[in-house]
């Protein structure tokens, strides 16, 4: 499996956070800044993360074959963007933490744009 690929599955695993379940449904509640954003930057970045490392270790991978800085560069990245420009009523995941078609569709387009050049 590519690292592009797996950058976009972590980024999208990711984000089957209890902070998504627990957002109110007015909208954009993670785009003005404030706590409700805070707590979404720091749950999806922490998340993205260990889901990488782990897909990595699920890959073969080891700990030095992740560069830190990039990774932690893509995570904010993705974060940011999906806190931006997705509205919390449109996170919609099943009870396992699996995002909605139209989300994960959403998510991809928005992990792509975050993949650090090589």
């Amino acid at each position: 499996m590519s690292r592009r690929s797996i950058l976009v599955i972590a980024a999208v695993v990711a984000l089957g956070l209890p902070a998504m379940a627990a957002a109110d449904t007015h909208g954009r509640d993670f785009a003005a800044p404030g706590n409700a954003r805070d707590v979404f930057l720091a749950s999806a970045i922490e998340s993205c993360q260990k889901s990488f490392r782990r897909q990595v270790a699920d890959a073969g991978g080891s700990p030095a074959d992740i560069h830190e800085d990039r990774l932690v560069a893509y995570c904010t990245c993705f974060a940011t963007k999906v806190a931006d420009s997705i509205p919390s009523d449109e996170m919609l995941f099943d009870a396992s933490g699996v995002p909605a078609a139209a989300l994960r569709e959403k998510m991809e387009k928005i992990a792509n744009t975050c993949i650090p050049d090589d």
